[in-house]
């Protein structure tokens, strides 16, 4: 008895092999790979692009002729014959593969249209590019003028719990051969955030700018925040900007998830579709709900846009099991770019532990 489930189990396993052979091979194709993969190994970078091929036959009495070779990234491109390939005959195509900007593994996926099937071929390249090493203006591609140079202008340091705070860094680097003098001026700030880096910076040097937001344990404030600094540099004004945002959220230290309020949203996003910029005010609502065992708080509706708000119809607290009317209000006088559809988020930031920020999305197009 065993040795027939033996061969039951094995005709079912070659079955099985036999059918995922057919599938890669274009649901019965005659022309044959001799591989379905081609593995380019390690590309560096700093060589440019690197180029294989596949290879395949015509194992079939009839002629084939290769329709279209489609790529899923346009850093993977192909070149192959498009006549006929007569039974018994040999066909092969190359890929090249572009390695700039892209470090670290890659697989991509190659579909051959063949005319003996009505599903393509599906055939993989794989492998693994070295990255070069990136210049200064790269690695701190944002200029702060006199030789200073950021590795970005913008960080968003994400949830900060009341009573605590959170720490993020940009790398700096002085390009110049002279040592800058180097301060903040502060153009919309919160009063959370400090700030400290150098105030002198020697030539050639590198560093970080520690920014580190603190919010009292017994604050009022909820919601997004943000800052908005200029650098000074040898007395100049900085042209770029660094800003910062950070979303404040109750502490959920003591909480019990098991008990926890739980914020859910009718629907996520609101197109007010084409609006004329002189019209009035524009109203859509959702609805929000407690699907959790203890009372929700609304502590804050935050918009992107002062075109775009938001507010609650009645209580900012919802018991369980209970919902609100959230209103939405589109003023189009308000409306920043009127040559572009209007793109906004409104944040709701509730008690909810696990999704402290959910955001509708609203979008109109200006007339």
């Amino acid at each position: 008895m065993k040795k027939i489930y033996s061969c039951i189990l094995l005709f079912v396993l070659m079955f099985v092999s036999s059918f995922d052979c057919w599938a890669q091979q274009g649901g019965g194709s005659a022309l044959v790979f001799a591989s379905s993969t081609v593995d380019f190994g390690v590309i560096r970078e700093v060589d440019g692009c690197k180029t294989m091929s596949f290879c395949a036959v015509n194992s079939g009495k009839e002629e084939i002729q290769v329709t279209e070779i489609v790529t899923t990234c346009g850093c993977t491109t192909v070149n192959y014959y498009r006549g006929v390939i007569s039974a018994g005959g040999n066909f092969s195509f190359d890929v090249v593969y572009d390695p700039t900007n892209r470090p670290g593994r890659f697989e991509r996926t190659i579909m051959v249209s063949v005319s003996d099937s009505k599903v393509p071929i599906e055939l993989k390249i794989v492998g693994r590019v070295e990255p070069r090493d990136k210049t200064p203006y790269e690695l701190y591609p944002f200029d702060f003028g006199g030789g200073l140079r950021l590795q970005s202008n913008f960080h968003a340091f994400g949830y900060l719990e009341h009573g605590k705070e959170v720490e993020e860094r940009i790398a700096y680097i002085n390009l110049s051969d002279k040592s800058i003098s180097v301060a903040v001026d502060g153009d919309s700030l919160s009063g959370m955030l400090s700030v400290d880096m150098p105030t002198t910076i020697a030539p050639g040097s590198t560093g970080d700018i520690v920014m580190c937001y603190k919010v009292d344990a017994a604050s009022a404030i909820y919601g997004v925040r943000g800052d908005v600094m200029h650098l000074v540099v040898d007395g100049v004004r900085s042209q770029y900007s660094l800003s910062t945002q950070v979303v404040v959220v109750d502490n959920f230290d003591s909480m019990d998830d098991i008990s926890a309020p739980r914020l859910a949203i009718s629907k996520n996003i609101i197109k007010f579709g084409e609006v004329n910029c002189t019209n009035s005010e524009h109203r859509a609502s959702i609805t929000i709900s407690n699907s959790g065992s203890s009372p929700l708080y609304v502590r804050a509706i935050d918009s992107s846009s002062p075109a775009v708000g938001g507010y609650i119809v009645g209580d900012m607290t919802i018991a369980p099991r209970c919902d609100r009317e959230v209103v939405v209000v589109l003023t189009p006088s308000l409306i920043e770019d009127v040559d572009n559809p209007l793109v906004a988020r409104l944040s709701i930031i509730t008690n909810d532990p696990v999704r402290p920020m959910q955001t509708v999305k609203v979008s109109a197009l200006p007339l």
